[in-house]
């Protein structure tokens, strides 16, 4: 593998946030109580593989949350 992925889910579709090779991601300027649906794809040489989706609540502005 390569890396992921990482896609907010929002009503409007999803929206690109970043390619990394880490195992954890931190996503910063979120409002406080509200839910979030985030969406990993792992990718390599072949093509991409298939999401992993996550729904979060925050209890303050940042959120840090592992992949994989």
């Amino acid at each position: 593998m390569q890396g992921y992925k990482v896609y907010e889910l929002t009503t409007s579709g999803p929206i690109y946030l970043d390619t990394t090779d880490k195992n954890r991601y931190i996503v910063t300027s979120l409002l406080s109580g509200t839910t979030y649906l985030f969406a990993v794809k792992p990718y390599n040489q072949a093509g991409e593989g298939p999401s992993a989706v996550t729904e979060v609540q925050t209890a303050g502005g940042e959120l840090f949350c592992c992949l994989g």
